[in-house]
């Protein structure tokens, strides 16, 4: 959770075992584009976004909302275009 935290430039969080994150205040220009991910932990996100994600092995579109779970060590990718109009992550 701290190397997260890293890499969005974020400060240390308060506990090293969970995390609040508000989705919309993550900066992503200095992310890799078409990058894939695997964290290692677990996650619930609550989001609505434009733009389409790979959860898995199959692509879906989170337009209207979606409350997502995922867990250590799931590989996620996201589209370069990905707009994050309101969300929370706990994780």
């Amino acid at each position: 959770i701290s190397d997260l935290h890293t890499l969005y430039g974020w400060a240390k969080p308060k506990h090293p075992l969970v995390s609040l994150i508000d989705l919309t205040e993550i900066n992503r220009s200095n992310i890799e584009k078409n990058a894939f991910y695997r964290m290692g932990f677990y996650s619930i996100l609550f989001k609505k976004f434009s733009g389409v994600v790979k959860y898995g092995m199959s692509y879906y579109d989170f337009t209207e909302g979606t409350l997502m779970f995922t867990e250590p060590n799931q590989v996620i990718s996201l589209s370069p275009d990905l707009q994050v109009e309101e969300g929370w992550g706990l994780i």
